[in-house]
Parts: C-alpha cells; sequence; structure tokens
C-alpha cells in the first residue's frame, strides 16, 4: 500500500492497518473477501464516505467556504474489494481474450 499516513475511511480503518490485521486474520479476511466475489456484494458500510473539507492547495486557512474542497476518503475495504475486482476482471480478460478475426 502506497502511504500508509492517509486519513481513515468512515470505518476508522486506516491503510497501515490491514495489512497487519491481515497477518492476524488471513483465513477470516480471505474469506470475507472471496464471498463478496463469488456473491457479487458489497458491504453496505463501505458504500459509506468520510467527507473532509481541506483548504485549497496554496489558500490561506480561513472560514469563507469558497476556501475549501471537499475530501472524500473511502474505506479501506471498499479499496481492496475494488482493487480485487479488478484484477480478476482483467485476469479474466487476458486469459479468454480473443483475436480480432474470431
Amino acid at each position: 500500500m502506497k502511504n500508509c499516513k492517509k486519513a481513515p475511511g468512515e470505518d476508522g480503518i486506516s491503510r497501515g492497518i490491514l495489512p497487519r490485521a491481515y497477518k492476524h486474520f488471513l483465513n477470516l479476511i480471505n474469506t470475507l473477501y472471496n464471498e463478496c466475489l463469488r456473491q457479487g456484494c458489497f458491504l453496505n458500510r463501505w458504500t459509506r464516505l468520510n467527507v473532509k473539507q481541506v483548504t485549497t492547495p496554496g489558500k490561506k486557512s480561513t472560514t469563507d467556504p469558497s476556501k475549501f474542497i471537499p475530501l472524500n476518503i473511502l474505506n479501506v475495504g471498499r479499496n481492496v474489494l475494488e482493487k480485487l475486482l479488478l484484477n480478476t476482471m482483467m485476469h479474466h480478460v487476458s486469459v479468454h481474450k480473443q483475436s480480432p478475426e474470431s
């Protein structure tokens, strides 16, 4: 994972926690993600966002609303599932790739 210092999502789990949890709960986490992929489901809690207001880069901190931009922080579990889904789809496409003449 690229940056373990990124803010946690709505669930409070940061990117740095998941790799450590995976070492201790390997079977549980694998089962959770495999079942999500098998059933085509997405946990409801992973659909919620943690929205933070941050000042626009280069702007001084102020109370003027136009100086802020919303930052949508997704849950780590969602990011992992999306990456797994993307990798699964890319593998399927590469394995079942047909030539243009087919």
